[in-house]
């Protein structure tokens, strides 16, 4: 056993590039550096080839709208504000016609209920 105690407070000291290195390669690049080059090359050129597919499949398409369809729209949309403008504001007397009519055939059907037989 050793008498010299490890100081666990110290900081730790990075392994040095000869440490790391591989059989005297002192680049420090390992026996299987250049295959795994090739593959990724090998893998960027796929990459860019599906990409390439990618976007001939998803080509935008030409819209085709009919004009006599953008036409009825239009007239529809020009029809409604010309209505708004006539009708803001007033009362909408149909509704109320209807609403004086249900009130008044309630007022005889509880009166109808309400007469002894």
């Amino acid at each position: 056993m050793s008498t010299e105690q490890t100081n666990i407070h110290l900081e730790p000291v990075a392994p040095s590039i000869e440490f790391v290195t591989h059989a005297g390669n002192r680049q420090g690049k390992t026996a299987e550096h250049a295959e795994w080059m090739r593959d990724m090359e090998e893998r960027k050129a796929r990459a860019a080839e599906f990409e390439a597919k990618r976007r001939q499949q998803v080509k935008p398409k030409e819209l085709r709208v009919e004009l006599s369809t953008i036409d009825e729209v239009l007239d529809a949309v020009d029809a409604a504000a010309e209505d708004f403008e006539q009708s803001y504001g007033k009362p909408n007397q149909p509704l109320i016609d209807a609403k004086i009519e249900a009130d008044r055939l309630r007022r005889e059907l509880a009166e109808a209920e309400a007469r002894p037989i």
